[in-house]
């Protein structure tokens, strides 16, 4: 796997501002199709794509074909103590928006096999319908709800007081397309909430899961006030913690799109997974120059740990499993490597393990799990 700087500048029309300046980018070479573990009988493939910002308005894309992927396969499953808390925020924000005293009606795009609606606390009741890509629900659909399988947005009879879709919008083509259906299936009070990783965050801090092909879009702040002045409506912000941005769509009024920002985020970020690479090469070096190690594991059993490993031949000698929360990927092998993946609790069966994190929003809640279960570990932040 190889990040370069693109040959030519991209022409073609920008998916916010609609800018046709030329957008300066990077390929990237040979990436793993999936992010996780490898599926029993499929045979690992890669995939080239490039990321490219739009100089006008500085929103970052990729033009990864998401049809090109195993659309059931691509999420990493959601654990751990921080999607936890995001969960609850967000349902909370969702009862707030919510009709008082009389039963809502509720739409949830994209819920995977952890549905939102299910842990809204409304006095009236939820009637719930929701709509994915997988034939049928990973979930157990409550009598008078009903699932759909499609890709949104769908013409419906229902108007829906909320619709909400939760890390879903940054998988999207188009998203003043998606806005706009939501916007067409909303009651006259009606509210479309939406949260996204929180991008201006995730790439200005260099985090290594910012941009992947899974992603192929990367708002900021800026441009869903852009969006929202496009399709008529108001938006308003929160925040959960640092790692997401909650917008919340309403019919009250249009407004003025905001200056949006042109500051390159993009090549820093670039820069520093380079640089990162290194580092960790030559602090693994040094750790196991100045004492063995039984066990060296990559934290991450998605691209997290799959591109270190496949940018890095040293890195790929040298780690001997992946560690990981999510129980469904134990024991499997983690896609385009030859790496199995085990439990955090799996460190504390060795004497002297070295584990490897690098940057991404969990890396701290990581490492007092290590920590927790291995006082002896070595960590190698990077």
């Amino acid at each position: 796997m190889k990040i370069s700087q693109a040959s030519t500048d991209q022409t073609t029309e920008c998916r916010v501002c609609k800018s046709t300046k030329n957008h300066k980018g990077y390929d990237v070479e040979s990436a793993p199709q999936i992010l996780g573990c490898a599926q029993e009988g499929r045979a690992d493939q890669f995939i080239s794509f490039g990321i490219w910002r739009c100089e006008n308005c500085g929103f970052i894309s990729t033009d990864a074909d998401p049809e090109d992927m195993a659309y059931e396969l691509l999420h990493s499953e959601a654990l751990g103590p921080t999607w936890t808390r995001h969960k609850e925020t967000l349902a909370k924000f969702c009862a707030d928006s919510l009709p008082k005293g009389k039963e809502a009606q509720a739409l949830e795009v994209g819920p995977s096999c952890n549905p939102l609606l299910y842990t809204i606390a409304h006095e009236g009741g939820i009637k719930a319908t929701f709509i994915d890509m997988m034939q049928e629900a990973p979930f157990t659909v409550k009598d008078g709800d009903q699932y759909i399988e499609g890709a949104f947005p769908l013409e419906l009879e229902t108007k829906y007081d909320i619709i909400v879709a939760s890390h879903v919008l940054e998988h999207v083509l188009d998203m003043q397309t998606f806005l706009s259906g939501a916007k067409n299936l909303l009651s006259e009070n009606g509210s479309i909430i939406i949260s996204v990783p929180n991008f201006e965050i995730w790439i200005g801090r260099k985090y290594w899961n910012a941009i992947t092909p899974e992603h192929i879009n990367y708002p900021f702040k800026s441009h869903f006030e852009t969006l929202a002045n496009q399709i008529g409506m108001e938006v308003t912000f929160t925040y959960f913690e640092e790692h997401s941005l909650i917008s919340k769509f309403t019919k009250n009024r249009a407004q003025l799109a905001s200056e949006s920002k042109s500051e390159d985020f993009l090549t820093p970020w670039v820069s520093a997974i380079t640089t990162s690479i290194q580092k960790a090469e030559n602090d693994l070096k040094e750790s196991l120059s100045e004492k063995a190690a039984d066990c060296v594991a990559i934290a991450g059993a998605s691209h997290i740990a799959q591109y270190p490993c496949l940018m890095s031949e040293k890195l790929a000698q040298n780690v001997t499993s992946v560690i990981d929360n999510s129980k469904i990927k134990h024991g499997k092998r983690l896609y385009g490597t030859n790496l199995t993946v085990s439990s955090f609790e799996s460190l504390g069966e060795y004497q002297s393990p070295i584990a490897i994190l690098f940057n991404s929003p969990y890396r701290e809640e990581m490492k007092k799990q290590i920590n927790t279960i291995n006082p002896n570990a070595r960590i190698i932040e990077v």
